[in-house]
This record gives structure tokens, sequence and C-alpha cells, in this order.
């Protein structure tokens, strides 16, 4: 009888020692997941860092006097000056073809189709283009 119970005692830490084996197996492998993605974070990081040094580089002031502030009312402004052009290629687009999907008009242009949804609103908005269905053509065509 002792026997007996011997062996059940042996299976009964058999049976332990896989389950612990399977949780450390199971744990390591969550540990290698986590240290990937901290790398890809660090990664990320760094880049952020690179990109927030460069902006640095076009303030000509402290952020302190507002020079932050001037960097983004450039950039603002300069956004704005490539909105009025893209408006401008898409109204002669327009002008020149008549009714024009987005993607002829991201091929004509060359733009992203975000950028040309942006200058197509802001032409509706004018009173310039309206929408013909899938198409975009100008209210009063020239």
């Amino acid at each position: 009888m002792a026997t007996i119970t011997l062996q059940i005692e042996q299976g009964q830490v058999s049976r332990f020692a896989q389950i612990l084996q399977a949780d450390y197996e199971s744990l390591a492998k969550e540990i290698h997941e986590m240290e990937v993605k901290l790398e890809g974070m660090k990664d990320r990081a760094g880049s952020i860092l690179s990109q927030i040094e460069q902006l640095k580089g076009h303030v000509t002031t402290s952020p302190e006097r507002g020079g932050w502030k001037e960097a983004v009312n450039k950039l603002a402004q300069s956004q704005r000056i490539s909105l009025e052009k893209l408006k401008q290629a898409v109204y002669d687009q327009l002008r020149s073809s008549g009714t024009l999907g987005v993607t002829e008009l991201c091929e004509r242009t060359g733009a992203s189709s975000s950028s040309i949804y942006r200058a197509l609103h802001a032409l509706r908005d004018e009173k310039e283009v309206e929408n013909a269905g899938r198409e975009w053509q100008l209210v009063c065509p020239v």
C-alpha cells in the first residue's frame, strides 16, 4: 500500500511539474513579446525626439517668448498657401475636363485623396464646385 501511495504522490509531483513548466513557458513567451513591444516603443520615442529636434531648428526664439507660436503660425501659413495652390489646380482640372472623380484628380494633380477632398470641400464651401454623384464639377462652368 505504501508503494501505491508513493506512486500517486510521484504522479502528482510529475503533473505539478508539468503545470509549472507550461506556466514558465507561457510567462517566458509573454516576457519576450513585451520586450519586442518595448523595443518598438523605444524606436518610436527616438523618432519623435528626432522630429522635435528638427522642429526646434525652425524656431528662432524661445518658447517662452512665443517662438513655438511663431513656428506654428509659419507652418499654418505654408499649409494655407499649399491649399490655395491645390484648390487652383483642382479648379483648373475641372474647368478643362468638366466632371472628374477624386481618383482622376489625384492622378492629374499628384496629390493624395485626402488633400483632394480637403480642396474640394473648401471649393464647395466657396460655392465653386458641386458634387455630382461620385464625381465633382464646377457650379458655373467657364
